[in-house]
């Protein structure tokens, strides 16, 4: 059983509550951040090669049919 230390309940959180508070925003903001460079990292790391691939067999191709976009 859980002795209450004397302490007041939390207030609950709404979205005026996190909406107004700073060090919410700065948890956000830093998740954010970490999260777009995970995801960015793996995009650029992953896709980047095969999509840089790709558009040079393109331009490869467009050079032999004579297609330069004159």
């Amino acid at each position: 059983m859980l002795v209450p230390c004397g302490c007041p309940p939390p207030a609950p959180e709404t979205f005026w509550t996190l909406l107004h508070d700073l060090a919410h925003w700065e948890f956000e903001m830093f998740l954010m951040a970490i999260f777009d460079g995970i995801i960015g990292a793996g995009i650029i790391g992953f896709c980047w090669p095969r999509i840089k691939k790709h558009w040079k067999h393109h331009l490869e191709r467009d050079h032999e049919e004579g297609l330069n976009g004159d």
